[in-house]
C-alpha cells in the first residue's frame, strides 16, 4: 500500500518528483515491472499493480522513456501491457487498469505516441 501513495497526484509537485526519483533509483519500479510477468497474481492485485505502474510513469519523462525501451520476455513492455488490455480472457478490471497504464505512458509523451502509431 505504500508505493501507490508515494506518487500521489494530489501531492505538491516537488514532493511527487522526489518520491518518483526514489522509486526509480531504488529499483522499485523494475521490481513492479517484473511482477507483471508473474502468472499467478490474483486479478485484484494485478490490476492494482497496473494502476500503480501507471501512476508512476504519468508525466515522468525519465520513466516514460525507460518504459518505452524496456523489454519484458523479449517483447516491448508497452506491447505486453497492450496485450493485457485487448485480451478478452482477462478480467474487466485488469483490462481497464491496462488501459489506464497505456494512457499514463502516452501522457505528454510525444516520442511514445509516435512509437505507438508507427
Amino acid at each position: 500500500m505504500l508505493v501507490p501513495q508515494l506518487p500521489n497526484h494530489g501531492a505538491d509537485r516537488n514532493r511527487r518528483i522526489f518520491c518518483l526519483c526514489l522509486i526509480y533509483c531504488r529499483g522499485i519500479y523494475m521490481r513492479l515491472m517484473d511482477m507483471l510477468l508473474y502468472p499467478h497474481l490474483p486479478p485484484p492485485i494485478f490490476s492494482k499493480l497496473l494502476l500503480t505502474v501507471g501512476d508512476m510513469i504519468r508525466g515522468n519523462d525519465i520513466i516514460q522513456q525507460f518504459m518505452g525501451e524496456l523489454e519484458m520476455s523479449e517483447r516491448p513492455a508497452i506491447l505486453v501491457i497492450l496485450m493485457f488490455m485487448v485480451n478478452d480472457k482477462q478480467p474487466f478490471n485488469i483490462r481497464i487498469a491496462a488501459l489506464y497504464c497505456i494512457q499514463c505512458f502516452l501522457y505528454k509523451n510525444g516520442k511514445g505516441q509516435a512509437a505507438i502509431v508507427s
